[in-house]
């Protein structure tokens, strides 16, 4: 498991980029399609593409209650 911190105000492409650079060479390379699954639901809610941070994180979110999983376009 890996943190990230984003500004709320921030968007997909910068999270996007944000997750790509951890992940680094050659991944950083690959768009990808990113899903919000809040603890206990175990259902994934994709992210568009035009969505803020704040628009998914509503409240103060704790990392226990959220995740984020990632995949390939």
């Amino acid at each position: 498991m890996q943190s990230i911190t984003i500004n709320e105000g921030r968007g997909y492409s910068e999270l996007e980029t944000a997750i790509q650079s951890r992940l680094g060479a050659p991944f950083n390379k690959i768009p990808l399609k990113i899903c919000i699954i809040q603890a206990g639901s175990g259902i994934e809610k994709e992210m568009g593409v035009y969505d803020d941070v704040i628009d998914i994180f509503t409240g103060e979110p704790k990392a226990e209650h959220f995740h984020i999983t990632v995949y390939p376009k």
